[in-house]
């Protein structure tokens, strides 16, 4: 997932890797099976509803951790709101209840 390093953070495209991502070398993307999300998803979103408390974008998630995670973000997703509405801020308020 790409994140963008904003206040708050989003995710803006879920892209599969063909190479790299070893400590020193470039991550190779494959463009023709990537997605560039339509409206970017807030990443607090994203975790929460994964179960995460806040995410670790120097980790490597994978397992069970991984699958939480792709289901949240396409629950996100499915929304179809823009994260940068006052109405989005507020649901995720609301949620956080």
């Amino acid at each position: 997932m790409t994140v963008i390093e904003t206040s708050p953070w989003i995710f803006i495209a879920l892209e599969v890797a063909l190479t790299g991502g070893a400590e020193g070398t470039s991550i190779q993307v494959d463009g023709d099976r990537s997605v560039e999300f339509n409206n970017s998803i807030l990443a607090d979103a994203v975790a929460k509803r994964a179960g995460i408390d806040r995410f670790d974008f120097q980790r490597y998630y994978k397992g069970s951790d991984a699958r939480r995670i792709w289901k949240a973000l396409d629950e996100e997703y499915r929304l179809n709101k823009p994260w940068f509405t006052p109405e989005r801020w507020t649901d995720l308020q609301d949620e956080r209840e």
